[in-house]
């Protein structure tokens, strides 16, 4: 590798690995190979695979979070639900690696989870309705990027993609509308 290793380098050359080659070829080895520096210099700059694609995640995150609430005064729980969607769909190989491994946690994807909750509990949802509809709108983005990853062709994943910002918008508005509890035939 050229120029001296850091966690940024290594964190930005998995991300790049993971989007281009899928997420289930990915590996400390290959991408250490591809870095031309051994497993082990990995290891003691980023840790292991699991905390690498938390690190992976989490730079797709706050690049993003970040531009929305640089450009917003108050950001909705709509906003950021609709945008961890995005991020998810245009971001596919990096949440099937992280979704995939049970091990990798992201400190970013916690923080906007714990932002969404915060948001739908300042808008009037108690905390345990708060959480489930947090945890839809996650469980739904990550649906759409499962069945978007198992086409090949571009027009059924440009129809997914749709698909899913419709959806999106109304789930998210009915979830919103009321408490959960006062939901009947949703």
């Amino acid at each position: 590798m050229k120029g001296r290793l850091s966690s940024s380098k290594i964190v930005e050359a998995a991300r790049a690995s993971i989007e281009t080659h899928g997420a289930s070829s990915f590996s400390i080895r290959t991408l250490a190979s591809a870095l031309e520096v051994s497993p082990m210099a990995l290891y003691r700059h980023t840790g292991d695979r699991s905390r690498l694609l938390g690190l992976v995640v989490d730079l797709v995150l706050s690049e993003h979070v970040n531009r929305l609430e640089a450009n917003q005064e108050e950001v909705s729980f709509q906003t950021l639900a609709r945008s961890y969607g995005a991020l998810v769909m245009c971001n596919p190989q990096v949440f099937i690696a992280y979704i995939g491994d049970q091990n990798a946690k992201s400190a970013e994807a916690e923080r906007l989870s714990d932002r969404m909750v915060a948001i739908l509990i300042e808008e009037g949802q108690n905390a345990r309705d708060a959480r489930i509809m947090r945890d839809i709108v996650v469980d739904h983005a990550h649906g759409y990027l499962l069945a978007t990853t198992a086409h090949t062709n571009p027009a059924a994943v440009d129809d997914l993609f749709e698909g899913y910002d419709l959806a999106s918008g109304f789930l998210i508005t009915r979830l919103t509308q009321a408490p959960l509890n006062d939901r009947r035939g949703l």
